[in-house]
């Protein structure tokens, strides 16, 4: 979860997010593989402390937050690719980084993905969403 722009103005009620952590555990238990929190505010921080006794000890292993400085070198270079997807792809693989301890960069290249508001759409279509 990308966390940009995160602020106190638009976190939910303390009471919502437990209803969320409670429906996930209780109907999603062990579907989750890994989570990454992207570029959290301390605000963020501070009510996740909050709910970190409430959430489940397996479920805890699977968090993991990441600063999107950390990957700076990794973004731009595959940014600068461009829409050409074979290139972007090959710029991914030129600045992968396999010994990442928390196996962020697996995931970088959809990170990177630009926004196609056509095409997510079109899922949301193909999914029955309206």
């Amino acid at each position: 979860m990308d966390m940009q722009g995160y602020s106190r103005a638009n976190s939910p009620p303390l009471s919502v997010s437990m209803a969320t952590l409670r429906i996930l555990a209780d109907h999603f238990p062990e579907r989750l593989h890994l989570c990454f929190f992207i570029d959290a505010p301390g605000i963020f921080s501070f009510l996740f402390n909050a709910l970190w006794p409430f959430i489940d000890h397996v479920t805890r292993q699977k968090i993991v937050f990441v600063h999107s400085k950390d990957y700076a070198k990794q973004i731009e270079t595959v940014a600068m690719a461009g829409a050409d997807e074979a290139l972007r792809e090959e710029k991914f693989r030129a600045v992968a980084r396999p010994e990442d301890p928390d196996a962020f960069c697996n995931y970088l290249r959809w990170y990177c993905k630009p926004y196609n508001e056509e095409s997510y759409r079109a899922l949301l279509d193909n999914v029955g969403w309206r």
